[in-house]
């Protein structure tokens, strides 16, 4: 069954969106070295290359959630802070997502691992056609702590203009409808950044932003991670 979830739509009021098909694109830098960059993170956690750059990962609609704690196996997973799209059949809108994987199923299979985590994203929108022309002045950081008490550290920064023009995701998108839009109820997260330092990791509370510094607003989220006990 089909999730539908609801969003604060900035300027317009409450919105319903049934989501139908979801979509990972991944290794979207724009900058290749930034690509191959990510790709060393990852592949000092075992994570194997990529067949192409980029890649289009279907997942189960329903992991998506905005609810702010979500469970995992183990403690070997962590987010990362992604434009989200959502085209619901009237309007396309940009929103804010986490691309929740497990490290450690990711070193066998990078498409299972994005299956098995939920994927946090955020309940306000903004219509696409409000910031297409000054995407690449949108930023983007995300946060990480073990605490709840315990400061925010900060765990990636960047924007927008480090991640392939999105129009060029869309077109790309095994859900692309043509005419810069997706197909009705295809939600797609966009690519991440890397981390600033220390390396991929897990984490049990993550924040993730994204502002406008145009439209001088911005988006946020955090979310908890509950680790269920891996039986062996």
């Amino acid at each position: 069954m089909s999730p539908t979830l609801s969003f604060e739509r900035v300027g317009h009021g409450p919105l319903s969106i049934t989501i139908r098909q979801a979509v990972i694109a991944g290794w979207t830098g724009r900058d290749r070295g930034a690509v191959d960059h990510h790709i060393a993170e990852l592949a000092a956690i075992g994570v194997p290359p990529p067949s192409e750059v980029p890649l289009f990962y279907r997942i189960s609609a329903q992991l998506l959630t905005s609810q702010t704690v979500i469970q995992v196996v183990d403690a070997t997973s962590s987010g990362e802070v992604e434009p989200l799209l959502i085209d619901d059949g009237e309007n396309l809108y940009l929103g804010l997502g986490s691309d929740h994987t497990d490290r450690e199923l990711e070193s066998h299979s990078v498409a299972l691992s994005k299956q098995v985590c939920a994927k946090p994203v955020a309940t306000t929108l903004w219509d696409y056609g409000e910031v297409r022309d000054h995407l690449d002045a949108i930023l983007l950081r995300s946060f990480v702590r073990d605490d709840a008490a315990a400061e925010w550290t900060a765990y990636q920064d960047g924007g927008v203009a480090k991640i392939r023009p999105l129009d060029q995701l869309i077109a790309a998108c095994p859900f692309a409808a043509g005419d810069g839009r997706l197909e009705p109820g295809t939600a797609m997260m966009c690519g991440t950044l890397g981390v600033l330092s220390g390396g991929v990791r897990p984490a049990r509370f993550f924040r993730m932003e994204m502002h406008d510094p145009v439209l001088d607003r911005t988006l946020v989220h955090e979310y908890e991670t509950a680790s269920l006990p891996a039986v062996k």
